[in-house]
């Protein structure tokens, strides 16, 4: 799968808004993504590694249907937007975990 920062996202939205600005009519389809898969034990990892926080899980056997392996084809995106994503694995683990404390916090 194809995981990227909830900021990278965002800084696509807006490029995608700067980029239709310029132009007289139409639309593209543009997908969004960091161009490279990560399994979701590579996701676990990641919020383990910049947490500390350890919990329990399984790993089972794949499900009916599941595709082996996917991620965003990024050229378009690179080449007509000018965008790329700027932030890491790790960078998005770790900032997830601080908004959710922060809900948390005000709970």
């Amino acid at each position: 799968r194809d995981f990227i920062h909830v900021v990278d996202l965002a800084k696509a939205h807006v490029a995608a808004m700067n980029w239709l600005a310029g132009i007289q009519s139409g639309y593209e389809v543009f997908n969004i993504g960091q161009g490279v898969g990560n399994t979701v034990l590579e996701v676990v990892n990641a919020f383990v590694d910049v947490t500390g926080v350890n919990f329990n899980y399984a790993v089972g056997p794949r499900r009916q249907g599941d595709i082996e392996k996917i991620w965003a084809d990024v050229t378009k995106s690179t080449e007509m937007l000018k965008w790329k994503t700027e932030k890491s694995m790790q960078e998005a683990m770790k900032d997830a975990w601080n908004w959710q404390l922060r809900l948390s916090a005000k709970s």
